[in-house]
């Protein structure tokens, strides 16, 4: 069980890595040529997640508070993001899409998922379904965990 598991875990990473990589390479959007991978990971969170303070996003993206710091910096520069300060307590701040962070994490996943689609037409319907129904579990498992 133990060797298969970690077979699973190192796949599961080459597979992002590789695919993150790979899916930049090919399709060549000019977000990509914008904004660092982790820059894109960090919009893609906050369109799916809503708005985070910066010490939420470094610990959903791992990482040290330094380099989220970085990223927002630059994003923020870029017009993909914004500070927000929450009504109830002016101490903190959340961080929030743009309009034009929205629009851009949008075309990217439009594109990656076409650009997958056709990627994995090799892989059965019902490989797919596996693949929702395991992460699906995992995903259960670790939300009753925190």
């Amino acid at each position: 069980m133990d060797k298969k598991l970690c077979e699973a875990i190192q796949l599961f990473e080459e597979v992002m890595i590789y695919g993150t990589t790979h899916i930049m390479n090919e399709l060549k959007l000019d977000i990509f040529k914008e904004l660092s991978v982790e820059q894109v990971r960090l919009l893609d969170l906050l369109s799916t997640k809503g708005p985070l303070t910066s010490t939420e996003i470094t610990e959903l993206q791992g990482g040290h508070k330094s380099a989220t710091s970085n990223r927002l910096k630059k994003l923020i520069q870029k017009d993909f993001v914004r500070f927000e300060q929450i009504k109830d307590d002016h101490r903190i701040k959340h961080v929030v899409i743009t309009d034009k962070g929205l629009a851009a994490t949008k075309e990217a996943n439009e594109l990656t998922f076409t650009y997958f689609k056709l990627l994995l037409s090799e892989v059965a319907e019902e490989e797919i379904e596996q693949f929702i129904h395991t992460f699906k579990k995992v995903k259960t498992i670790l939300l009753a965990k925190s």
